[in-house]
Parts: C-alpha cells; sequence; structure tokens
C-alpha cells in the first residue's frame, strides 16, 4: 500500500483495535490492525520499504478478546457497517501462514455483530479455504478483493515474490463467487515499463472473464524514495530509473498521458469479454466517479465517516 494512497496512523499491533485511516480514493476508512508484514516478498510492498518489520502477532484469543472488549466499551453512535481487515498485511500468502487462523476468527468476531470485514490479498488455495468458509457462514459480511500484477511469469518473479500463483488465485476466487462470497478484483499496482502491457493483462482478463468476473480496477504504483531503493536492491537499476523517468519527469503531463494510455489499453483487451474496468478516483487525472476501496454489500455507506453522524 502507497505511503500517498493511505496515510498512516497505526496503533500498537500488540493491542489491535479498530481505527480510522485515510485513504485518498475512499476517505476515512475503519480499518483493524495486528500485523504489518506488508504483501510477502513483494518488491512493490510500501511496508518493507518503510522498515515495518513483522510485528510478533497475538495470540488469536488475546485479539478476539480486545477487539470483544473495545466493542463492548464501543462509543460511537452505532458500530462501524464494515472494517478493512489487516491492510499492511497479507494471511494468505506463504509467508503469514501463521495469520489466516486469525485473521478469520476477527472476521467472525465482526460478522457475530453484523459489521462487516474487507480483506485484500495476493494469496489463493489452499491457505484462501479459510476465507470461503468464514464468507459461507456470514454471507453478506465479507468481500474479498484478489490482487494481480501481471499474466507474465519473469515479471512476476522480479516483482512478486512471496505471493501465491496465479492459478491458486484464480482457484480462489472461483470459489469465493460459488460459495456466494462478494469479491473485487484489482490489476497492479501497475509501473511504467514494468508490467503495463498488452502481455501483461490480455490472458488474465480473458482468464477472469471465464470464471464469471465482470470488473476489475487497476491501481497505480505511487513510488517513495524508500520504495525506489527497495526497487532498485531486489529488481534493477535500470527498472527504478523507467519509473522515476515517467514519474519524476518535468513534463506533468507525461505521467497522466501514461495512466490514460495504460487505462485505454486494459478497456480495449477487457470489451470483447464484457468487462467492466472500473476508474476510480485515485486513477488517471482523479477523475473517477468511485472510490476504489469498497466494502461488502451489507455494510456499504457513501462514506464510513456517515456513521459518525
Amino acid at each position: 500500500m502507497s505511503e500517498n494512497m493511505f496515510s498512516m496512523n497505526i496503533r500498537s499491533v500488540s493491542r489491535p483495535m479498530i481505527h480510522t485511516d485515510k485513504h485518498a480514493c475512499a476517505g476515512t476508512v475503519w480499518t483493524l490492525d495486528f500485523d504489518q508484514r506488508g504483501v510477502g516478498r513483494a518488491a512493490f510492498c510500501e511496508s518493507r520499504a518503510h522498515g515495518r518489520s513483522a510485528a510478533q502477532t497475538s495470540l488469536t484469543s488475546t485479539i478476539q478478546r480486545t477487539l470483544n472488549n473495545q466493542l463492548n466499551d464501543w462509543r460511537q453512535r452505532k458500530f462501524p457497517r464494515w472494517v478493512w481487515v489487516n491492510p499492511r498485511a497479507d494471511a494468505y500468502v506463504e509467508g503469514a501462514r501463521d495469520l489466516g487462523a486469525i485473521t478469520g476468527a476477527v472476521v467472525s468476531a465482526l460478522a457475530t455483530r453484523r459489521i462487516g470485514a474487507l480483506i485484500h490479498t495476493r494469496g489463493g488455495m489452499p491457505a484462501g479455504e479459510r476465507l470461503v468458509l468464514v464468507g459461507r457462514r456470514f454471507p453478506g459480511l465479507l468481500r474479498v478483493d484478489l490482487e494481480f500484477f501481471s499474466h507474465r511469469s519473469e515479471i512476476r518473479r522480479s516483482w512478486e515474490r512471496g505471493t501465491s500463483s496465479i492459478e491458486s488465485r484464480l482457484e480462489l476466487l472461483s470459489l469465493l463467487m460459488k460459495s456466494g462470497v462478494e469479491v473485487g478484483v484489482r490489476l497492479g499496482p501497475i509501473a511504467p515499463a514494468v508490467n503495463d502491457g498488452l502481455s501483461d493483462w490480455k490472458p488474465l482478463l480473458a482468464r477472469l472473464a471465464q470464471i464469471g468476473v465482470s470488473q476489475v480496477v487497476p491501481t497505480w504504483l505511487s513510488p517513495s524514495r524508500r520504495l525506489m531503493t527497495q526497487i532498485r536492491r531486489e529488481v534493477s537499476n535500470e527498472s527504478a530509473y523507467r519509473i522515476e523517468a515517467l514519474i519524476s519527469s518535468s513534463d506533468d503531463t507525461l505521467y497522466g498521458q501514461w495512466q490514460l494510455s495504460t487505462m485505454n489499453m486494459i478497456r480495449r483487451q477487457a470489451m470483447p469479454y464484457g468487462l467492466d474496468v472500473k476508474r476510480c478516483q485515485c486513477g488517471p487525472d482523479h477523475s473517477g466517479s468511485e472510490p476504489c476501496l469498497v466494502g461488502p454489500k451489507d455494510g456499504r455507506e457513501e462514506r464510513q465517516l456517515a456513521l459518525f453522524g
């Protein structure tokens, strides 16, 4: 998650609490953090770039007790309609197996009070079976957004280490849909001269349409100094140079033109499959009509802070 996309307001993960964070596209949202290890070993992971090590995760019983105590003492007029669970750690990738049970317990604890949960993941099966089971138990109160970086294996090996294979993600996506769990698909973060080509997305769009996906959301890399250092170290100097050459160009229009061109390319490839390519408010020129962060269908509000009254 980019620093520009999501301002940090982390309370200690030793006492996980529901709190609010600012998201550039969706406004102020309720979040619940209990780990910060980021997205596997992905080169584009801001959490790793900013030195947030994997804080020791509390026992499941401790996290549930802390969460229930907070909700029992809730001072707002009413509970949040939905909570983004653990946005800075992915519980369903290879390096975070210990988070799967805890995440499922948290989602269940929220759902028993009719509070929905949003999960973003680059994980897949078999770890994602926990999500399928929770979604079946609490219909309408879970949304899972599956994220993809590229269809090209050589790109994924360099940039998306520590995440699940495309096949296992598609398997999880299909199972969630068949189980009635609401899903979303996010493409990216898209970076210049990295994963902005036809071969990155056309085969994947065909696969997504085949299993019944109707909408995808492109997301965009927002580089920081530390992130670019991480990319140089873990991918290549050339990749970092190409990204910086466009995004840091003295011509402010170049980056916007690249975004629009890439968005239009994805739309052209998606059109024959009947896929809608959603243009969110933090996309090209910030001219989209909708937020890219969406909660489960039984817990939506135009803005979560509408709940404060």
